[in-house]
């Protein structure tokens, strides 16, 4: 029976499940030899076992003699095995397939033109400098500029586009919603001057020591799904990924795909299809499918950045705007601290 069953080309791997009892009575149960002889034939597909009985140990030697079979010691242990070896041969399968998307690599030379000269807060973190990097890497990010006062406000409005949106540049505000830091939907000169001022306001009652040094006027982005790219330098593995859903409930709903860096074409658009969100961003229930490419793009070219730059300790962009035209980097920090 377990020959029959190997040699059926649907069949890739077995788990066999046998006795151990040594009794003379119970010999012809004894298929120890049978196992490993037709293991022995068939040495692309494996097989491993499980027993219950009294001489396991015994058994267990027998049928690993010819390191033809493994036993295990529980069914959960030689499934998940099998599941491991899988999931081994999806990431090879993952890492020599050819790019469906090609993405061109980033100038370095422009790259390095920015942050060489980027002066990190007191902190660490780079926030208009981090704009200014990715846009260098290729990416689009949408329109800014920066204004130490009302009066550098106005003159920066001039040069975007309404609606616009405001955010407060502080070494001490990290999470800039929660402070009242943020305006968005600003639509003419007077409503920009009273959301200016209302906003320091906010920031003030909610953060009353709060260094304040700039806020930044920002074109709006068109109406898309949110997602958050991140990377990290780990000290064993080095720069790591991460694709979530973005937006400023990223971590309460948890969904995330990881991967190691230099990231493919190809791994980038697992990690999409990884994402709860992909349904979403894939035009479920009639909606407009999200340029997907963009997000590869901009998930192959952080990895890049990570990896020709290895004072870039975290970078995150969040939210990053998608919808069926392409991708907009719309938040972003990085924090600096490795080697150079």
């Amino acid at each position: 029976m377990l020959e029959a069953i190997l040699e059926d080309s649907g069949v890739d791997a077995v788990i066999c499940i046998y006795c151990s009892y040594t009794l003379p009575k119970y010999e012809a149960y004894d298929c120890t030899p049978h196992i490993t002889e037709i293991a022995g034939k068939y040495p692309d597909k494996p097989i491993a076992c499980w027993s219950y009985g009294i001489d396991i140990a015994g058994f267990t030697k027998a049928i690993e003699k010819d390191g033809t079979a493994m036993v295990f010691p529980s069914l959960a242990s030689a499934s998940s095995t099998f599941a491991k070896l899988i999931e081994y041969r999806e990431n090879r399968d993952r890492l020599s397939a050819p790019a469906t998307i090609p993405v061109d690599a980033i100038d370095e030379a422009v790259v390095a033109a920015v942050l060489d000269e980027a002066v990190p807060d007191a902190n660490g973190y780079l926030f208009a400098g981090a704009l200014e990097a990715l846009s260098a890497c290729g990416l689009d990010v949408a329109p800014w500029r920066l204004a130490k006062n009302e009066i550098e406000l106005l003159k920066a409005a001039d040069a975007l586009a309404y609606p616009l949106c405001l955010k407060v540049v502080s070494d001490d505000i990290v999470h800039k919603s929660d402070s009242g830091g943020i305006r968005l939907d600003i639509v003419n000169r007077q409503g920009l001057v009273d959301e200016y001022r209302a906003m320091l306001t906010d920031v003030a009652h909610f953060y009353p020591t709060a260094s304040i040094q700039a806020v930044l006027v920002q074109v709006m982005s068109s109406k898309g799904s949110e997602v958050m790219i991140g990377a990290k330098r780990d000290p064993v593995f080095g720069p790591c990924m991460v694709l979530g859903t973005g937006g400023i409930f990223t971590e309460i709903i948890g969904d995330y795909a990881f991967r190691l860096a230099p990231v493919t074409a190809a791994e980038a658009g697992t990690m999409i299809d990884e994402l709860r969100l992909a349904p979403l961003l894939k035009g479920a229930r009639g909606g407009t499918p999200c340029h997907l490419p963009s997000i590869v793009e901009a998930l192959v070219k952080v990895s890049q950045l990570m990896k020709i730059r290895p004072e870039i300790v975290e970078l995150d962009i969040n939210p990053l705007i998608v919808d069926h035209r392409g991708a907009v980097v719309v938040d972003a920090r990085i924090f600096l601290g490795g080697t150079a």
